[in-house]
This record gives C-alpha cells, sequence and structure tokens, in this order.
C-alpha cells in the first residue's frame, strides 16, 4: 500500500492522462452501468467508494494477513472471497 502521492506521481510519470487511473475506471464504470439500469441509481462517487474500499480491504488483507489468519496465504480462496464479494455487491446494487 502506498500514499496517494505516490499514485499520483507514478501516474504523472507514466504519461497517463486525467482520469486514466484504476479509480477513474471504476467511476466510469459505476456511472455507465446506473445509466444503464444495470446497477440501482444513486451517488456514483458513493457507489464507487464503496466498492473501491471493499476490494482494497481484501487485497490489503490478502497481502499483510499471510500465515496470520487462516486462508489469507492461499491464492485461490483469495480470489473466491473476492469473487464472492462481488456477487454481494451485485445483488445489492441491483436494480
Amino acid at each position: 500500500m502506498q500514499r496517494s502521492e505516490w499514485a499520483l506521481r507514478a501516474s504523472a510519470a507514466a504519461g497517463e492522462a486525467e482520469g486514466s487511473t484504476s479509480y477513474h475506471i471504476l467511476l466510469q464504470a459505476v456511472s455507465e452501468a446506473m445509466k444503464a439500469g444495470k446497477i440501482r441509481m444513486g451517488d456514483p462517487l458513493e457507489t464507487t467508494n464503496l466498492v473501491w474500499s471493499g476490494m482494497h480491504g481484501i487485497v490489503s488483507l490478502a497481502l499483510s494477513m499471510k500465515g496470520i489468519v487462516p486462508r489469507w496465504d492461499n491464492p485461490a480462496d483469495v480470489r473466491r472471497l473476492a469473487g464472492q464479494f462481488m456477487e454481494m455487491l451485485a445483488r445489492g446494487l441491483g436494480p
């Protein structure tokens, strides 16, 4: 995990355009899904932040809990957990 300043500098150094970060790509996808009626209408920023923070939590725990908490050191278990999280979000955000 890095401080936000590091991510911004890395994007700028790579010549990435404004809005090309993974967060902005997710925000665009959420906004488009809302407009298309695929997920419930709401505040796109709030929904993006919920999705972002949930997945960030899974990734952070997978990186920091290896060998400490059972199942966090098995990549297949982490992928399954991430998939279950996304299924739960899809049900909760459904139209």
